[in-house]
């Protein structure tokens, strides 16, 4: 069997993308809008520039800059579960989606790959093998060695 050199970054891509519980383009409007909002609450500083608004949009976009590398990741997971199987899109649910915003524990990954195992109905190797497909597309659809 091949190393699978992405599993540990693919995994809390998924994780990190089932935390937050938005695509890219909703994350990048939710920080318009609070920009927006802070606008709205108060005088913002518009150091030199012409206006307010004009003053927000560049904060929006140097916001959206330094987190591109997380924006990057959050939209490579949605097309990846676009372009799997219902199957597999569970498996990755079920194994990834659980819990996302407490820290992994020894045995959580084979734990839920059991209870993934039961609901689909399939073997544990097969989940096994799901997820590594699922990991493969999303190495390519961020642009990852595989």
């Amino acid at each position: 069997m091949r190393k699978d050199h992405v599993r540990d970054y693919a995994t809390e891509a998924f994780r990190y993308y089932a935390k937050i519980g938005k695509t890219a383009e909703q994350l990048k409007d939710d920080i318009g809008m609070a920009i927006l909002e802070e606008k709205s609450n108060r005088v913002i500083s518009t150091n030199g520039l012409s206006s307010p608004t004009e003053y927000a949009i560049l904060k929006k976009e140097q916001i959206i800059n330094s987190l591109q590398a997380e924006i990057s990741d959050i939209d490579a997971v949605d097309k990846t579960l676009h372009r799997l199987d219902r199957e597999s899109k569970r498996a990755v649910q079920i194994v990834y989606f659980t819990d996302a915003d407490k820290d992994l524990k020894r045995n959580d990954i084979s734990n839920r790959v059991h209870i993934a195992s039961l609901s689909i109905p399939c073997g544990e190797s097969t989940v096994y093998r799901m997820l590594r497909k699922a990991r493969g597309v999303l190495a390519e659809e961020r642009g990852l060695r595989m």
